[in-house]
């Protein structure tokens, strides 16, 4: 992914100023000043072959992709907050669905987007997901071998596979 955003700028067909692909690039080329009419001249024209290309990147080297289907109406409580509800669903995403199709021999590195939470929800966040893979081990309901417990907020801005998470959700939107 760091190969295409080079070779995309280097073609006129990303913005040079962005530094992570994104599916929808429209509200981060405001904040950095272009103005919409710049936007729409220069670079929408190219949104869609980007997308493509990436897309098709990831698929190719991509063991699995996976999506967390949340019914709001049956498990989420009113009183949770959108932090919680997102919690709630990487948590039963991860343990769920995914740990239990990959074959891991090592720990893996769960790598999760630093600014989706502050400092000291992070590690509330890492503690719940800690004590998750304990609680499942205890009832005997674990369905993947090994422990999960690396857990890392990485800042998207430096991690392509942070870009590819949000590129798939904004694919699958």
């Amino acid at each position: 992914l760091n190969k295409l955003i080079k070779k995309l700028q280097k073609q006129g067909r990303y913005a040079p100023n962005l530094t992570e692909l994104k599916f929808n690039p429209y509200s981060s080329l405001e904040k950095l000043g272009y103005s919409k009419t710049n936007i729409q001249r220069d670079w929408e024209p190219h949104f869609d072959q980007v997308r493509r290309e990436t897309v098709s990147l990831v698929a190719q080297y991509s063991d699995g992709v996976f999506a967390g289907i949340l019914d709001k109406r049956t498990i989420i409580r009113p009183t949770w907050t959108p932090e919680r509800i997102g919690n709630y669903l990487f948590n039963r995403s991860l343990f769920s669905s995914m740990l239990p199709q990959l074959n891991f021999s090592n720990t893996p590195e769960i790598l999760y987007d630093k600014g989706r939470l502050a400092p000291i929800s992070t590690q509330a966040f890492n503690r719940y997901m800690l004590n998750t893979d304990s609680y499942l081990s205890n009832l005997g309901l674990k369905r993947y071998n090994g422990n999960v417990v690396s857990f890392v907020d990485a800042d998207s801005a430096s991690n392509s596979g942070i870009w590819a998470s949000d590129f798939v959700a904004g694919s699958f939107r």
